[in-house]
């Protein structure tokens, strides 16, 4: 994955498929379109082989997706750096969020997304294993166990 692809899903906190035409259409976090980075050189046997060009997506779902993602809320949004609140009323607002939330997550072509994401200070996330996967939403989530490792930036 590019390294600048890596850098906006951890910016951005979405949990996103890679996009194939991500890597042409980068963007900083003021939204200024970034170059792609410079090629290494090839060697003489490299240069003769030709890389196939990676199928690029449809302009309505690009659109879709732009849509979604500008719902997304980016690195360094003061709500991604609070404690979210815990879910005490199960309800249909409730419903009608997971279900916003599960819309713009496909739109996106993402994995998964958590409520304060979308500006939402609650204990909420939905995800999906694989494209024809049901969406799964949890609310209120626990980590019963987490490792002592830590990664750094």
């Amino acid at each position: 994955m590019p390294d600048e692809l890596e850098h906006e899903a951890l910016e951005g906190g979405l949990s996103e498929a890679p996009s194939p035409s991500a890597e042409a259409g980068a963007r900083d976090p003021q939204g200024a379109e970034v170059a792609p980075p410079p090629e290494l050189s090839e060697g003489p046997e490299e240069a003769a082989e030709e890389k196939p060009e990676e199928p690029r997506l449809d302009p309505q779902v690009e659109a879709r997706r732009a849509a979604a993602l500008s719902f997304v809320r980016r690195f360094g949004d003061p709500i991604l750096k609070s404690r979210a609140t815990p879910v005490d009323r199960f309800d249909g607002a409730l419903r009608d969020q997971v279900a916003r939330m599960a819309g713009l997550m496909a739109d996106a072509l993402g994995v998964g997304l958590a409520a304060p994401q979308v500006g939402v200070s609650q204990r909420v996330l939905v995800y999906r294993v694989g494209l024809d996967a049901p969406v799964i939403a949890l609310v209120n989530p626990e980590l019963e166990w987490a490792s002592g490792e830590e990664e750094s930036l």
